[in-house]
């Protein structure tokens, strides 16, 4: 069986300083088994607050999201996208 997947998200930054920015953002989406029943209901949501800190080592993220399965801090050190 093949699943298909829509993702929506958006993401809005502010670059504090050349070492750190902010960003809050959105993301929507769904999985389905077949083609025709995707479309924009019923979308599973998250949103949320994120850190970002720059300089030689790898890009670190601080995140903070909500989504229906209630709250997550996430930490990653690599790119959002």
């Amino acid at each position: 069986m093949t699943a298909t997947a829509l993702l929506l998200q958006a993401e809005w930054r502010a670059i504090v300083n050349s070492f750190f920015d902010v960003a809050l953002f959105y993301d929507a989406g769904k999985v389905t088994a077949r083609r025709s029943d995707l479309d924009l209901d019923g979308l599973k949501k998250d949103y949320g607050i994120g850190f970002r800190l720059h300089g030689r080592w790898r890009p670190l993220r601080i995140e903070l999201a909500k989504s229906n399965e209630g709250l997550a801090l996430v930490f990653a050190a690599h790119a959002a996208f």
